[in-house]
């Protein structure tokens, strides 16, 4: 979802600079059409992929956050309960479940 939001901000970010660069620069205004697609291209999916990854980076950020705080709880029952477990244990019974 976010990589379509990111696609549409791109397309409205290249229709406009665009529209400025073929009225104001000279090199663009003679460039042939095929680079003027390669440009609306590259805006839409650039930022398409800069906004999936973000979104994914933010994902991953709260999926760690979550195995963190499983971990402790973890560890925290296992030395209410008088057992000793090593950081290897713990991370493989956080896969687990």
């Amino acid at each position: 979802m976010a990589s379509c939001i990111g696609a549409a901000q791109g397309a409205l970010f290249g229709i406009t600079s665009g529209f400025l660069l073929k009225r104001y620069n000279k090199l663009y205004r003679n460039a042939r059409f095929q680079v003027h697609v390669l440009y609306q291209c590259f805006c839409v999916a650039y930022t398409g992929a800069f906004k999936g990854d973000k979104q994914l980076i933010s994902f991953q950020e709260r999926y760690f956050q979550q195995e963190n705080e499983k971990r402790k709880l973890l560890i925290n029952k296992a030395a209410d309960q008088g057992i000793f477990l090593e950081d290897d244990a713990t991370i493989m019974s956080t896969i687990d479940t």
